[in-house]
């Protein structure tokens, strides 16, 4: 099944403790994040302010760098939970069962899951993969 960690979240908004499975290509990457900045314990991703240097990120700091990374990137504004999205989105695509994505986004009612999908399906039935025909085809007054 190759190289994994699995995340032990003590602080959920139900009270109980709650496992994530990371896939191996994640792990190899935090583990030479790991090092290359030396870091052997505490926090994976360190503040580099100086109110906090070497502390944990704040939630605000995670909202922050992913938004100019987004803006970097020439994305629309997003936040960290538009990446929970999209990560569940593409496990559906992928061909994850929606207990799967439900286990790994620690839905506690799979209506909440089933947004995915619904979001999906809408997508997949999009007059928008039909606009590319009509554009690629010289009408036939421009062929004559």
């Amino acid at each position: 099944m190759g190289h994994y960690w699995v995340l032990d979240l003590p602080k959920t908004k139900g009270g109980a403790d709650q496992y994530v499975k990371m896939p191996a290509h994640l792990v190899e990457e935090i583990e030479h994040h790991l090092s290359h900045y030396d870091i052997s314990s505490g926090p994976v991703w360190r503040s580099v302010s100086n109110r906090n240097r070497h502390g944990r990120l704040s939630m605000e700091s995670v909202y922050q760098i992913v938004k100019r990374t987004a803006i970097t990137a020439g994305l629309p504004e997003i936040g960290a939970h538009t990446l929970r999205h999209t990560g569940c989105t593409l496990a559906i695509e992928a061909g994850a069962s929606l207990q799967q994505v439900q286990t790994h986004a620690r839905h506690k009612n799979i209506e909440t899951t089933m947004v995915y999908i619904h979001q999906r399906d809408r997508l997949r039935d999009s007059a928008a993969d039909f606009i590319h025909v009509k554009a690629d085809k010289p009408s036939s007054e421009e062929s004559e």
